[in-house]
């Protein structure tokens, strides 16, 4: 297991020029068990819905923190392009989008603009961020997690083209532990 954080570490700074916070985000990701809160709301495109975990699929995580500009930092149309190119490439991957804002009518108007058509939870009392110990110095925390729920890789594919690849690659078993 030491040896695969190893590979993705090593793969993601010099792929991505990561600075040494984000290295060590990434190191302190690595492995942990994130807890879904089952209190929260979810809608899809502002409507309420009902959405059911499935079993033996990698989950994105994408925690959008109550701090920062929401609107900036959520690209919605980015995420999108990326969940519809996994879904094409049959991958095996179930979207959690966890946001925790100050204005959820701003947010709403953002995904129906883009026709966002992904389960959206809202973590409005903070539980799900205070849970998992999110860093709220960061808007945006971008997680792939196994069947389990443990963080495989920590790196957003939107704005990261190999860390997208790395996803394939972890999503493929192309990388062994």
């Amino acid at each position: 297991m030491k040896i695969f954080i190893c590979i993705i570490l090593v793969f993601s700074f010099f792929s991505c020029n990561l600075s040494n916070n984000s290295f060590y985000e990434a190191y302190r990701w690595s492995g942990k068990k994130i807890v879904m809160e089952n209190k929260m709301d979810v809608k899809i495109l502002g409507k309420d819905t009902v959405v059911n975990f499935r079993d033996g699929y990698y989950k994105l995580l994408v925690y959008v923190s109550p701090f920062g500009c929401t609107e900036c930092s959520f690209n919605a149309y980015g995420w999108k392009l990326v969940l519809d190119s996994l879904q094409k490439q049959q991958q095996t991957i179930e979207p959690w989008f966890v946001v925790s804002s100050k204005n959820y009518p701003i947010f709403e108007l953002m995904c129906r603009d883009f026709n966002f058509k992904y389960p959206v939870f809202y973590d409005r009392n903070g539980d799900f961020g205070r849970i998992n110990e999110f860093n709220y110095d960061k808007t945006v925390t971008v997680l792939l997690l196994d069947s389990l729920n443990r963080v495989k890789v920590v790196g957003d594919p939107v704005i990261n083209k190999n860390i997208f690849k790395l996803y394939g690659e972890v999503m493929n078993g192309d990388l062994k532990e």
